[in-house]
């Protein structure tokens, strides 16, 4: 090492080298060593071999001799050119460097920049440089990049700025190095980091985060990729070159997080299928190069079907090899001199791309020219038109993207923006949930919530109060709470003080200081407090006591309190209060006038202080505290703390001479006595009577149960309960004309025809008569039932309930005798006049059932049948509940009823009844939730096309029916609150009377108006139903039913009684439209098409003996026993009844009641039919 001149920093260490031998003895060490106070030679088992007979064995050539020091020549070998370069020990003082001027055969000094020695005088000549080496030159530092120019007051770049590389100062840094302020680095420094996509090779300073990098300077192995988690950057290479790998494809995940390698990637010999966990990987820097060539190399990966570099950008140096890997398709396809700057690769040896195009393997349709990286269109390198989030697509989507036409992006727009014209938050051209104005950028401003400085109103929103300070509100009020400040810095309270759950913020305020902010507010009369009140952050202003015009604090002292009275002062001790009155332990000192309050002054100790006085002398005491002595002169009493003693008695306070208390308690005695004896007396006397009546008492007892030893134990039931009252109307059949040719409808034991009351003489009035089965063919069961139902009208009186005129107990039939409503059922009504019909008739047809199920509700009536077939048309705007043949009204001590046998219908039930056939108030809220669905839908039928397991199954499931179209999101959540699965979660009727009551008021904004309602006539809907009765009735004369039952107040007279009972009276309201009640045409011959029924066939069986009899049916198809209870009758009766296993929920079939009871009843509907209804005009 004969050009070694200086070992700058570091020890030397020499070890087991035994024939090492000039190292030992010619090598001046101390020429070497910068500092040989700090730097050390360690030798060890070294230079054994160079010594013979104590003399060494190394010797230096002649022309070492030159460099003499201290006698002994120094070499690093035995040759011409081997001496060692001397320049510090040969050194004249002052110099520590020097080189020997072979003219003058001196040795001069170096210059101070250099190090290692020179070759001349001047820092061009140094062997090497103590700080920097620029242009041959040593320097002290290289010219900065940037240099200040006073004249422009900043920074300017340097045309003569240099980069420090090392020990060089450079023009510009290698292209392998990155640039940090004026240094060419390795690598960034921390909270710096390189951005790859730049072409600067700059070291930029971290925003938030930095980017994670990580150095990675060998082949990959398992234990590595665990620290590369989360990496962005890799620092090195990526080398996959073991076979077998040291890691598993899942281990290789870890690398989806990196963006960019500033050296290259190798792959070699891999068992990978594909490269998708490089699939973000973007940059290739190629600042070193793999055999200083290849940035990128795969080889022999056999296994290998595409290379799914699907993010890469740009190999900005060195060149790519991919070769001999069998099963790789795609790669001939890809244009990799839109990738790489030196565009030499080396791609062969991989599977045939005719080949792969033939298996399918080829690019996708939206891929242009330049290829892809694999399948699908989320590999193109290029996208034949746009491409949005990564895919290559024919079109930009139409919500949440813009297009830029520069770079054909889908870019999408800001996360708020529905639609936008670029890409921050206020280029929105529509928000997604609020926009707020932007005051600097003017223009309206995208957000997912409003700031906390705002509130919204609908999508906008707007600024709080100035009052709510940075507190946030919830709307422009000042109070806190909804609409109001969420909390006040200063605030204005309510209450006492004294009692802090009294106070109560009344509004917030805006002051300038806690000090101010009541003055700034004009709130004179009040005072800062900082008292903890809720919802106020810093003070609030309290008022004063009432008795103070202004104060400092809660009180009414004038010294502690400072407050200034209104009306009196009272002085205690060293304070003084304000008063609204002289309390009676005073007396008025100072009288109150215009200027000046009042002063109380205090009585004397010696008076009674409850009772006042009228001066501070124990003489003008109105009552004394101890005792008093009373002048009889002057009659004047003078208050003393103890009597004199001439005056040693006392009597009320007052001192006397003698002693009137002793008297008095003689006297008393005397009293008691006499009292005392006469209440013995009095006791003994009502004693022996008493004992008298008891016997008399058990006597009567055994003999009352003796005579009634069978009377079962009377109930305890609730004493405000009271007995229906109702009076039952029997009507002679003189008085009916039965029109047997109109049938109207038939049940499941009576059949209802059109006919004319006559109550009076030539008064009639068309009525509809519903009559029984004959006596004979009428089991008791059917009998109970028939009553029931009659009794059950009866005792019900509501505007919004169908009333029963009376019923007719005839030798041939028990008739119930109803008002005849030509309109018919709601409804056939909603689907024929739905074109007429609006959201005010909608909600008003609600409002009005859950009227009358209110009444029923007081009335512990349950329905068990409410839907809108059962529901009559009286007017446009007026419908009555009828159809109670399946209701029930609850016992005094019960609040539900069980059936558990007969039919009923399945798309109204609520879903416990499916279980436990329980029919309570709860269910029928279902059914009405139900029937205001049919409503809101214009008649249509629920659970369409659906069986009845289907529809049990799909409410089981927690399924409900679906929010109609032109139903409001606050209706919808009315219904599905009364279709909650428990009961007891439902609302009852009166709140649903109520909350429809508020519905009534604004229908337009829960029902969608899709017909505007017009101005009603009530004289063309009072002709046009007479029109239809004349058109029933053959022409013949009577009564206008509206008009008579509206004005007549009474009802027929019954034979039993001479009560009568008032009909209600409804209000005259908009007319009406066709309806279809009992039939299309209300009158069917009997002969007409037989089979055919109008009813809904997918809710209810229909008897098959009467179907053929009868055209329509009007009330509900079920056989009441006995008990009160539904049965069925035999599964031929009914010409659409379903198998026993298909029918109704609680069907019964022929089978034995072993196998009734082990086969669990199943649930199926009728499917609907349209039933086309027959006419006799």
């Amino acid at each position: 090492m004969k050009d070694l001149r200086v070992i700058r920093n570091g020890d030397v260490t020499l070890q087991d080298n035994p024939k090492l031998c000039y190292l030992a003895d010619r090598v001046n060490w101390n020429e070497l060593l910068f500092d040989n106070k700090t730097q050390k030679i360690e030798k060890k088992n070294s230079h054994q071999h160079c010594y013979e007979k104590g003399v060494s064995l190394a010797n230096c050539h002649k022309n070492c001799e030159a460099a003499k020091v201290d006698g002994k020549t120094h070499c690093w070998d035995g040759g011409e050119e081997d001496c060692q370069k001397m320049y510090r020990s040969v050194c004249e003082w002052p110099c520590t460097q020097c080189y020997r001027n072979t003219t003058q055969q001196t040795y001069e000094c170096c210059h101070a920049s250099c190090v290692g020695g020179c070759t001349a005088p001047g820092p061009e000549h140094c062997i090497a440089c103590e700080n920097f080496s620029m242009d041959g030159k040593c320097v002290d530092s290289c010219p900065p990049i940037k240099v200040f120019d006073s004249k422009k007051g900043k920074l300017m770049y340097n045309p003569n700025g240099r980069f420090q590389n090392g020990k060089h100062c450079v023009e510009r840094c290698p292209d392998e190095l990155l640039i940090e302020d004026d240094v060419c680095v390795r690598h960034c420094s921390d909270r710096h980091y390189h951005d790859p996509k730049k072409d600067t090779r700059k070291c930029e300073r971290c925003g938030l985060r930095c980017p994670k990098v990580c150095t990675v300077e060998t082949p990959l192995n398992a234990s590595m990729l665990k620290n590369l988690d989360g990496c962005e950057h890799i620092d090195g290479h990526l080398t996959f070159d073991k076979d077998p790998p040291p890691y598993t494809y899942e281990d290789l995940k870890v690398l989806k997080s990196v963006t960019s390698v500033s050296e290259y990637v190798l792959i070699v010999n891999q068992p990978f299928y594909d490269l998708k966990f490089l699939s973000n990987l973007t940059t290739i820097e190629g600042r070193k190069l793999n055999t200083e060539r290849w940035a990128l190399a795969i080889y022999r990966c056999d296994n290998l079907g595409s290379l799914d570099f699907t993010s890469l950008e740009i190999i900005k140096a060195g060149d790519v090899f991919v070769r001999e890997n069998r099963r790789l398709c795609f790669v001939d396809s890809i244009d990799w001199g839109m990738l790489m700057r030196s565009n030499h690769t080396s791609i062969r040896g991989n599977r045939d791309q005719d080949f792969c195009e033939s298996e399918g393997l080829e690019c996708d349709e939206n891929c242009n020219e330049s290829g892809c990286w694999g399948p699908g269109p989320e590999a193109c390198l290029e996208c034949q038109a746009w491409r949005a989030l990564g895919k290559c697509v024919p079109e930009c989507p139409s919500v949440g993207f813009m297009r830029n036409q520069s770079s054909m992006e889908c870019q999408q727009c800001a996360e708020q923006c529905s639609t936008c014209n670029g890409p921050t938050a206020t280029d929105c051209l529509a928000c997604r949930h609020f926009s707020l104005y932007n005051n600097e950028s003017k223009r309206l401003e995208c957000l997912k919530t409003c700031p906390a400085s705002h509130y919204h109103l609908d999508s906008t929103c707007l600024p709080c109060n100035d009052a709510c300070y940075h507190y946030g509100c919830t709307g422009p009020g000042v109070h806190i709470g909804e609409g109001g400040c969420n909390k006040c810095k200063f605030a204005l309270v309510d209450g006492a003080e004294s009692s802090q759950n009294s106070l109560k913020v009344a509004r917030c305020l805006v002051g300038k200081s806690m000090t101010t902010v009541c003055q700034d507010n004009e709130l004179y009369d009040h005072y800062t407090s900082t008292a903890e009140v809720e919802g106020v952050v810093e003070t609030h202003c309290a008022k004063c006591d009432d008795e103070c015009r202004n104060c400092t604090s809660a009180g009414r002292s004038t010294i502690k309190n400072g407050c200034v009275c209104r009306t009196y002062s009272y002085r205690v001790a060293s304070d003084e209060f304000c008063i609204g009155k002289c309390p009676p332990k005073t007396y008025l000192e100072r009288e109150r006038n215009e200027t000046l309050y009042g002063v109380c002054g205090r009585c004397h100790p010696l008076c009674d202080l409850n009772d006042g006085c009228n001066d501070s002398t124990p003489t003008g005491c109105f009552r004394c505290r101890e005792h008093y002595v009373l002048d009889p002169q002057t009659n004047v009493q003078t208050c003393v703390e103890e009597c004199p003693p001439d005056l040693p008695y006392t009597d009320n306070r007052r001192c006397l001479d003698h002693d009137a208390q002793a008297n008095r308690s003689r006297v008393k005695t005397i009293i008691v006595g006499t009292v005392l004896s006469a209440f013995v007396l009095m006791v003994l006397v009502i004693m022996f009577f008493y004992c008298q009546s008891r016997k008399i008492a058990r006597k009567l007892k055994i003999v009352e149960m003796d005579n009634y030893s069978d009377m079962p134990e009377l109930s305890r039931i609730d004493p405000n309960i009271r007995p229906n009252m109702s009076r039952i109307s029997l009507i002679p059949a003189s008085e009916l004309q039965i029109k047997e040719n109109c049938k109207l409808g038939s049940g499941a034991f009576g059949t209802v025809y059109a006919g004319m009351y006559i109550p009076k003489k030539n008064l009639k009035l068309p009525v509809a008569i519903k009559i029984f089965k004959q006596s004979g063919k009428v089991t008791a069961q059917q009998s109970d039932e028939m009553m029931e139902e009659a009794t059950n009208m009866f005792r019900l009186k509501h505007e919004h309930l169908l009333r029963i005129l009376g019923f007719c107990m005839h030798e041939d039939g028990l008739k119930i005798v109803t008002i005849y409503r030509p309109l018919g059922d709601l409804q056939n009504f909603l689907k024929q006049q739905k074109a007429s019909l609006g959201a005010r008739e909608q909600m008003l047809y609600c409002y009005q059932i859950s009227s009358a199920m209110k009444y029923l509700f007081e009335q512990r009536v349950v329905h068990r049948d409410l839907a809108a077939r059962n529901v009559l048309v009286k007017k446009t705007n007026h419908v009555e509940i009828t159809d109670f043949g399946l209701s029930k009204i609850l016992k005094y001590d019960s609040d539900s009823v069980t059936v558990k046998s007969g039919k009923v219908a399945i798309k109204w039930l609520a879903i416990e009844i499916f279980a436990d056939h329980c029919y309570t108030h709860a269910s029928d809220v279902w059914a009405f939730a139900v029937t205001c669905w049919e409503i809101i839908t214009f008649g249509q039928s629920p659970y369409q096309g659906m069986s009845a397991d289907a529809i049990h199954g799909f409410l089981k499931d927690g399924n409900r029916l679906a929010q109609p179209p032109n139903c409001s999101p606050d209706l919808y959540q009315e219904l599905l609150r009364c279709w909650m699965s428990n009961p007891d979660s439902r609302p009852t009727f009166p709140t649903l009377y109520s909350r429809f009551k508020e519905f009534c008021k604004v229908p337009q904004l829960f029902i969608e108006n899709a017909n505007e309602s017009a101005l009603v006539d009530l004289t063309a809907e009072e002709n046009y139903q007479n029109e239809r009765l004349r058109e029933m009735f053959d022409g013949s004369d009577f009564a206008d039913p509206l008009t008579y039952f509206e004005s007549d107040p009474s009802a027929p007279n019954s034979p039993t009684s001479a009560a009568t009972f008032a009909l209600p009276r409804a209000v005259q309201r908009g007319p009406s439209a066709t309806s279809q009640r009992y039939q299309a045409v209300p009158f069917a011959n009997s002969d007409a098409r037989n089979g055919e029924v109008a009813m809904d066939e997918g809710n209810y069986l229909v008897p098959n003996t009467k179907c053929r009899e009868q055209q329509a049916t009007l009330y509900t198809p079920v056989v009441v026993n006995q008990h009160g209870s539904t049965e069925l009758v035999n599964s031929n009766e009914y010409y659409n009844e379903p198998k026993p296993d298909a029918g109704y929920y609680n069907d019964v079939g022929t089978s034995s009641a072993q196998e009734t009871t082990k086969k669990k009843p199943s649930l199926e509907e009728i499917k609907e039919e349209e039933i086309e209804k027959e006419t006799c005009v």
